[in-house]
């Protein structure tokens, strides 16, 4: 794909397109090591690992073009996906000797991350090791005085402060000033700095640094219900969210919703088809479809250019016909619908700004235009009963849906309910299993084992109906690659189901309804 006279494209610091030529930079000041800290998929994605998404980190690619601007050399360590193990890390930052080390962590990998923080500063101490992420961001604290490997912690937006955090500790000043960072003093104790102001044009940052993930894109892998293509690439086309659901962290990016220009997003599509030949793009944002005039610019142009790239977003239930159909048209070829529950009360209790009946309308006119549609549900909310559960199931079922996800409710730290989740059942506060696949947070009358049954229930009761499964043999008629996902879908599916059908709460259960 070629797109031509994209305008306004000058609004960018520097000529960012030379970005993503490696081989054209002179790298002139110290390295700096980028790391997603290891952990296994089974670790990640549980009994679904072998549908799972091993894509790369945009938020290290991002990290990575803003310091390279400012002529740091950067290196991106992508362990998940890669698979590495921690002894294969160290050997790489051994070999690669940097100055400084940064480090990525959710909330479930920071004793991951501590674990490869300490094997660096028994190898090599002098090494300064940056962590940064949502994780500190929600616990700045808490984390430095639980890690005493980690040097400095970067809250929020990482791009402006990581950059100036380098330029400071380059001169050996003063680091006490520099905004959106935790530390510790000469005295030993935490200090916690002011935060720094958000990226208000995101413009302003180069594109993602493709060019130095190793094995981009071809070993990269969206989980199986996203995937239809064997060349893919994601990536992030806005940060901050308006909304106030209870049990989203809106610590690192902030309430104000901002956003990529069109003009930026399309040059994105440009670079991953152009330079990566990247067949499909899923587009990670939350609320892609919120920008209502930038997504029509970003699909009129597509429509015009009779480009042949596909994508995947997610949108919230607001949206209408025509926007619809115009996606459609633009390549989109699956949406995802964040439903959570088929209980209007249990909506009200997530802050969720929708009713049932939005989600209805928004399902079905997406299905009248032909888009496939993924049901994302969470299960075990607080002041949840069984009849709510039931009614989720009901919803999953009643609606046009093509996949169905339903995720346990975890309360992470940074989130509304991350404090107050005692309140309302028994949580295990444990930061190695927030990973929304098991259940931590057990809401009053319900019990661990019966979340777990009945989320396993649902997707049963989902899938194996005659019009889901004939779904999926249309769709590996029109798209072959996917015929792989789907057999490891299948044997995911069929193993659950064997391990329900045999337990007596199950029998019980189905025999009832």
């Amino acid at each position: 794909m070629r797109m031509k006279n994209i305008p306004n494209m000058t609004k960018r610091e520097g000529n960012i397109q030379n970005n993503q030529k490696a081989n054209s930079y002179q790298f002139n000041k110290k390295k700096v090591v980028l790391i997603m800290p290891p952990i296994r998929l089974e670790d990640r994605y549980g009994k679904i690992a072998k549908v799972g998404n091993t894509m790369a980190s945009l938020g290290l690619a991002y990290l990575g073009a803003y310091i390279r601007k400012y002529e740091y050399t950067p290196y991106i360590i992508e362990s998940p996906a890669l698979n590495l193990e921690f002894n294969d890390i160290l050997n790489q930052i051994l070999m690669i000797n940097p100055d400084y080390v940064g480090i990525s962590s959710s909330t479930m990998t920071i004793y991951n991350a501590a674990k490869i923080a300490e094997m660096i500063k028994e190898s090599k101490p002098e090494i300064k090791i940056i962590i940064g992420g949502a994780h500190i961001t929600a616990t700045p604290d808490k984390t430095m005085k639980q890690f005493k490997y980690f040097d400095i912690g970067v809250i929020g937006e990482g791009e402006i402060t990581f950059k100036e955090l380098l330029n400071v500790l380059d001169k050996g000043d003063d680091i006490s000033k520099v905004k959106g960072i935790v530390f510790r003093d000469k005295n030993g104790e935490i200090k916690v700095n002011e935060r720094r102001e958000y990226i208000e044009d995101l413009d302003l940052l180069p594109f993602p640094a493709w060019d130095i993930i190793h094995g981009f894109p071809s070993v990269y892998k969206l989980s199986a219900p996203l995937s239809i293509h064997s060349v893919e690439a994601s990536i992030i086309t806005s940060r901050g969210c308006p909304y106030n659901c209870i049990f989203c962290d809106r610590s690192v990016f902030g309430r104000k919703y901002r956003y990529h220009s069109a003009e930026y997003v399309l040059e994105m599509f440009r670079i991953l088809t152009k330079e990566y030949y990247v067949k499909h793009v899923y587009i990670y944002d939350d609320t892609f479809t919120t920008a209502k005039e930038r997504l029509y610019k970003i699909c009129n142009y597509l429509i015009k250019e009779k480009t042949r790239i596909s994508w995947t977003c997610q949108s919230t239930v607001h949206i209408d016909y025509e926007t619809l159909k115009l996606m459609k048209t633009a390549g989109c070829w699956q949406v995802g619908f964040g439903i959570e529950s088929g209980s209007e009360r249990i909506l009200k209790v997530l802050k969720k700004s929708q009713t049932i009946e939005q989600v209805k309308k928004a399902v079905w006119l997406a299905h009248k235009v032909g888009l496939k549609i993924r049901g994302l549900f969470i299960i075990g909310s607080p002041t949840e009963t069984r009849e709510d559960i039931m009614k989720s199931i009901a919803l999953s079922k009643e609606l046009p849906l093509d996949d169905l996800q339903m995720l346990n409710f975890t309360p992470f730290p940074g989130t509304e309910i991350y404090t107050l989740a005692k309140e309302y059942g028994e949580f295990e506060d444990n930061w190695r299993k927030m990973n929304f696949l098991e259940p931590i947070f057990i809401p009053y009358g319900l019990t661990k084992e019966e979340l777990i049954k009945y989320q396993n229930r649902a997707h049963i009761e989902f899938y194996l109906r005659f019009k889901v499964v004939w779904k999926y043999i249309m769709l590996t008629i029109k798209h072959p690659v996917v015929f792989i996902n789907i057999y490891k879908g299948a044997t995911v599916l069929s193993n659950i189901m064997i391990n329900t059908i045999s337990n007596s709460f199950w029998k019980k259960e189905f025999k009832r309804k």
